[in-house]
């Protein structure tokens, strides 16, 4: 008996430590604490700070502005400005009610790989969501063997905005499923896609599209190779606005996703809001390690620089682009240095006489995620700029 009651007490201490270790307090202390200097989260190095973001900045005028802009739009499409004529070859409507066949999700889905995630393997995620009219999946033809998979989340009460959520890299926006339905909640019809290779976009080495899956991780061995990566949004966007005629179109983007978020906000000015959350970090800023893959293509950043593209996000007086970093992330991009750049940015943005630019640093965590305080301050934003 005495050995029993031992053993439970052990029990309840380790499941408090646990608890402890995970809660978001305590995780930010032990980051800081096991952190192998002052500078990975605290201070600036004097590299940083000296520098002067303006020198990574050639937008100066309304003109330079849309050059830069057709520049970038060459880049991905080989043509002036986004395809607006470009919709999904397939829709499949009501999911929920007409499922497919899950015969097969065993072996599509790989169950130890959480980035094989399948769209139909996953509708019971969603089937019980209170607010939720209905689930819809877009496939649009985005090379000319490879083909993209976004589901399209209809509210039972629409509010009259889409919101596109762009995926990053190892996981699928499956795992976002709380921030999508607090989304869904509030009214917003919801665009989900996820990064090229994954979940349905994902390509098996031995089938014709895996080069194009390829250019996802820096291989650009087919023409026009950043269409993987824009080309769905911009189809899903076309198919909304004319669905339903939104009155606004925004944008939320994590990790990877944060840095496809601003680019499309960038080249595309339907998009009226952006928020991409701890995506990228400017060249100059960047670490050992902090370029992902996506982010290499050169002919993109001679188009238009980093800075330029932010710079474009916000370009037109009801544009707005607030970018989250995580302070204390365990990936990457930590720190405060996001901060450095934004006065510069926010210059050349009023100087267009354009919209908002921020960058709001979230301290609440020590993960690489949207938090729920950075997701509560993007639904109130939304919300109390709309129809200004």
């Amino acid at each position: 008996m005495r050995c029993a009651n031992v053993l439970a007490v052990l029990l309840v201490i380790t499941a408090w430590l646990s608890v402890a270790y995970y809660w978001d307090p305590t995780r930010i202390y032990v980051k800081r604490f096991k952190a192998d200097n002052a500078y990975v989260y605290d201070e600036i190095r004097s590299e940083h700070s000296a520098a002067d973001p303006g020198q990574f900045i050639s937008i100066t005028d309304v003109k330079s502005a849309d050059e830069a802009r057709i520049r970038l739009s060459q880049v991905i499409w080989g043509q002036p400005s986004p395809p607006l004529d470009l919709l999904p070859r397939i829709v499949r409507k009501n999911l929920l009610e007409n499922r497919p066949g899950t015969d097969d999700c065993s072996a599509l889905q790989h169950s130890g790989n959480e980035t094989y995630l399948r769209l139909k393997c996953q509708l019971d995620r969603y089937e019980d969501w209170p607010h939720l009219a209905g689930v819809d999946e877009l496939i649009v033809d985005a090379g000319p063997v490879y083909s993209a998979s976004v589901a399209y989340f209809r509210p039972k009460t629409p509010n009259g905005i889409l919101v596109v959520y762009q995926n990053g890299y190892a996981s699928t926006y499956h795992h976002q499923y709380r921030n999508l339905e607090r989304l869904i909640a509030s009214g917003f019809t919801v665009a989900a896609t996820n990064h090229t290779g994954y979940g349905d976009n994902r390509c098996p080495r031995d089938s014709k599209s895996a080069v194009w899956c390829a250019v996802g991780w820096a291989r650009y061995d087919v023409p026009l190779p950043m269409r993987v990566h824009f080309s769905p949004l911009v189809a899903t966007i076309n198919y909304g606005i004319k669905e339903s005629e939104f009155d606004h179109v925004t944008m939320i983007g994590l990790s990877a996703g944060g840095w496809i978020t601003s680019v499309l906000a960038a080249v595309d000015q339907r998009i009226d809001f952006s928020y991409p959350v701890a995506g990228f970090m400017p060249p100059y800023l960047q670490r050992e390690g902090e370029t992902p893959p996506n982010q290499t293509y050169k002919p993109l950043f001679e188009a238009a620089s980093m800075m330029d593209q932010f710079v474009l996000a916000a370009d037109l007086p009801k544009r707005r682009q607030i970018q989250f970093f995580n302070r204390y992330d365990r990936c990457c991009y930590e720190n405060t240095r996001a901060l450095l750049y934004e006065p510069e940015v926010r210059k050349r943005v009023e100087g267009l006489g354009g919209g908002v630019f921020e960058v709001r640093i979230d301290e609440t965590h020590a993960r690489h995620k949207i938090s729920r305080w950075a997701l509560d301050t993007i639904v109130s934003d939304i919300v109390e700029h709309v129809g200004k």
